[in-house]
């Protein structure tokens, strides 16, 4: 490593001796962190969706509040109880929903037993975050600790557009015809105002292609973008994009209200 690194990382306590050690816990850590951030997308998937229960849809943010406020031993709400309930329900039957298909891949893989409880921790530990957030005017350090989120919206990527228009201005004879992506993401299911008429979507190569062409920062023939993922759901992501690659058009499908 560079030896500017090996000072940073001794000023943190972290030797050639205990290095190792750090890289397996930052593991271990990860790992966690990523359970916990599919745990999140699950729950918010539950309390919005009504691709497998008609019972009404719930804000994820209110039923953080009466969970947290307005409940004793914060026991989980009726309401919510039940869409967690038909969910279950509904991964045991066969689905062509890929949403659904995919949760009841993901605890049929790690021999999950007990999925209500699972998932009803995964309400708990989302619900206590999200009324941290939203409730309690917390500070960013709240997502030092956090299930790591592999979502990704439309809006997301106007930073990016952003962020290349201010480089092109710097420097106007800049171009980008290689890209790589770390974490394209998958809008498996956002905090709030889920749209699931259609499959996952990978909004951020397409609006980043789209930047670069627009902008003249890449030439069609020569720009290549590649994307890495570090969830297991990752596979999906990338998956999703190359079924895209291999058709003779790509497509994209965008909610309306939205634009690219």
């Amino acid at each position: 490593m560079p030896a500017s690194l090996h000072s940073v990382l001794t000023k943190q306590g972290i030797s050639n001796e205990t290095f190792p050690g750090y890289v397996a816990a930052l593991k271990r850590d990860t790992a966690d962190r990523v359970q916990a951030g599919e745990g999140e997308h699950f729950v918010y998937f539950a309390l919005q969706s009504n691709r497998f229960t008609a019972l009404p849809r719930i804000e994820p943010a209110v039923s953080a509040r009466i969970y947290v406020e307005r409940l004793q031993r914060r026991s989980i709400p009726a309401d919510a109880d039940a869409r967690l309930h038909d969910l279950v329900n509904a991964l045991d039957k066969r689905r062509s929903d890929p949403r659904i298909a995919y949760i009841a891949e993901y605890f049929r893989a790690r021999a999950k037993q007990d999925v209500l409880g699972e998932i009803q921790k995964s309400y708990a530990a989302a619900m206590a975050f999200l009324y941290e957030k939203e409730f309690k005017s917390a500070g960013s350090e709240i997502y030092q600790k956090r299930g790591h989120s592999t979502d990704t919206q439309v809006e997301a990527n106007f930073a990016v557009w952003t962020a290349l228009v201010t480089l092109q201005r710097l420097d106007p004879a800049l171009k980008l015809n290689r890209v790589l992506i770390v974490g394209p993401g998958l809008d498996f299911a956002p905090r709030t105002d889920l749209i699931d008429a259609f499959e996952p979507q990978s909004y951020q190569p397409f609006a980043i292609a789209d930047a670069l062409l627009q902008l003249k920062l890449a030439e069609p023939r020569e720009m290549s973008i590649e994307c890495l993922d570090i969830n297991e759901r990752g596979g999906a992501v990338l998956e999703w994009l190359r079924a895209r690659q291999s058709q003779a058009q790509l497509g994209l499908r965008v909610a309306p209200g939205f634009a690219l």
